[in-house]
């Protein structure tokens, strides 16, 4: 979708502001700052002329499709600072386990000596 939401003109992404989506007659789209051209008039990119200043509408669908994109990427960076507080939180515990386990570790050793030093006294 990225393709859809750059002007082809000046490659900047549409906005709902100075580059907002306007359709040409010949149903070619370009940012509203492009288009903002001097007779005579023409598409930029088929080069269909118009007699007089064409009547720029805002292209819609590429309008809703940028909502979709913007809400989506919202959701989407919310889910990965979720599932980085979550990785943060798992390798804290996992730290602490590990530190457990070498306690453990330590202890078992601790009383295997000692069951080592008792067998040795019998």
């Amino acid at each position: 979708m990225p393709f859809v939401s750059l002007c082809k003109i000046c490659y900047n992404f549409f906005d709902h502001d100075r580059r907002a989506p306007k359709i040409l007659e010949c149903l070619h789209t370009f940012c509203e700052e492009c288009l903002h051209q001097e007779p005579p008039y023409c598409c930029p990119q088929c080069r269909e002329s118009f007699s007089q200043r064409p009547l720029l509408k805002k292209n819609t669908l590429i309008a809703e499709m940028m909502e979709t994109l913007q809400k989506t990427s919202l959701q989407t960076k919310t889910e990965i600072d979720r599932a980085e507080k979550l990785h943060k939180h798992l390798d804290q515990e996992l730290t602490e386990l590990r530190k457990t386990q070498a306690e453990i570790e330590k202890l078992l050793i601790t009383d295997q000596i000692h069951c080592l030093k008792v067998m040795q006294k019998c």
